[in-house]
């Protein structure tokens, strides 16, 4: 019996393995400038993620698609709709990219929360790390994503708004105010996936910080 227990998991392991999905390996002249191979590698396994993720959040087979009806539920909404991005499934992202790619792109913050007495952190694009100067390259000739990466020199952190931008359609004279229908080529994918997991991981850790909260104030309440 156990060992037929053994190989009933050593074939499940198998199985499971040969079924992942193989992620393709996508770059561009921007990217090759500025990331290595196995950097460029971590970044398909972003954007493979997040097209993955919206793709089911939506009900969509296609990107192009999933895009446009993500964005018509959420730009220029007071709160985003993140169900398709949860806690678990972001770690899991994390755990299968490398460290030091994550560094070159994302950076923690810490703060104090008063409301709950304790630290907490809260993700952002690293300043003046590889993902800062490639927004940089791609700004020279992209009006919309200039304008992001200077809000973010300037304002050193990732809003909403400039998540908004990412999904609308831009010309030299600003935003008009128009959700693109397609997602563009590899660079914008790269950026808006890159964003848009900003924006869910710290609503993810809003969330745990509120039930912290809440359990606080139920504990008070009981005594």
């Amino acid at each position: 019996m156990k060992k037929v227990s053994i190989l009933f998991v050593i074939i499940s392991s198998f199985f499971i393995f040969s079924c992942e999905r193989k992620i393709e390996v996508r770059t561009t002249p921007e990217l090759t400038q500025i990331f290595n191979t196995q950097e460029i590698e971590n970044i398909s396994t972003i954007v493979s993620f997040y097209e993955d993720r919206l793709k089911k959040q939506t009900n969509s087979d296609q990107i192009d698609s999933a895009f446009y009806k993500f964005a018509k539920q959420n730009v220029n909404q007071l709160q985003y709709d993140m169900s398709g991005f949860d806690k678990e499934s972001l770690e899991r992202l994390y755990s299968h990219i490398d460290s030091q790619i994550y560094d070159k792109i994302w950076e923690e913050n810490k703060g104090f929360n008063y409301e709950i007495n304790d630290s907490i952190s809260f993700q952002n694009i690293a300043f003046e790390k590889k993902f800062m100067n490639y927004l940089d390259l791609i700004g020279d000739k992209n009006p919309k994503i200039k304008y992001v990466h200077d809000k973010i020199a300037s304002l050193g952190m990732v809003q909403g708004i400039l998540v908004n931008t990412l999904y609308q359609d831009f010309d030299e004279e600003g935003r008009n105010g128009k959700i693109s229908t397609n997602i563009g080529d590899f660079n914008n994918r790269v950026i808006v996936a890159i964003f848009t997991i900003t924006i869910a991981d710290n609503i993810c850790r809003d969330k745990m910080i509120q039930q912290q909260k809440l359990e606080m104030q139920q504990s008070e309440k009981a005594k």
